[in-house]
């Protein structure tokens, strides 16, 4: 995700009367594994004031693992977290 088009597209809706609610960042997706900026979007939802929900069907074990876990390191401040315990459990 593109941190800095993430901002121009709140700022954006905000000028327009919309009030943004939302950000989801992906932890582990199924097909790739690939894994969003948590971090910065943590970032970017706070300051927003926007809740910032974390897909981690697969992240969320994956951060049990010493390798892979800095991986995933932000997940945590999230104010939700999808979570599929078959997903990564059965790997």
């Amino acid at each position: 995700m593109d941190i800095g088009a993430l901002w121009v597209v709140i700022r954006s809706d905000r000028d327009q009367g919309f009030q943004p609610i939302l950000v989801i960042g992906m932890a582990g997706s199924v097909d790739t594994g690939a894994n969003r900026r948590l971090a910065a979007l943590t970032n970017v939802c706070a300051e927003q004031g926007v809740w910032f929900h974390v897909d981690a069907a697969y992240g969320a074990i994956a951060m049990l693992s010493p390798a892979l876990g800095p991986l995933f390191a932000d997940m945590e401040h999230a104010d939700a977290v999808a979570f599929d315990f078959p997903k990564w459990a059965q790997v």
